[in-house]
């Protein structure tokens, strides 16, 4: 299936590119509600924090990474209502 993305411009020029993972490699895609998701203080979870969460997930299942990411932000805002989605994708080649 081809078209343009969910929220993209038709008139717009965009570039594509290519890449294959290695063995055991993995790729973690998220939208951007996952780092400008906020707590009580109104601070980001932010980018770095979600390095930590990634850093530690080395090794494990898509669905154990996603999970993990979901559960540290959800702990991070705590009852603050959610400003925004949060989606999140990670594919491992075995």
């Amino acid at each position: 299936m081809r078209g343009v993305p969910l929220g993209v411009k038709s008139e717009s020029a965009y570039r594509t590119s290519e890449t294959a993972l290695a063995q055991d490699e993995a790729l973690f895609v998220f939208s951007d509600g996952v780092t400008e998701a906020m707590n009580a203080a109104r601070e980001f979870y932010g980018e770095a924090r979600l390095e930590r969460v990634l850093a530690g997930c080395s090794g494990r299942a898509s669905e154990e990474v996603v999970g993990s990411v979901v559960a540290s932000v959800a702990a991070f805002v705590g009852e603050v209502a959610r400003s925004d989605d949060i989606t999140a994708l990670a594919i491992r080649r075995t």
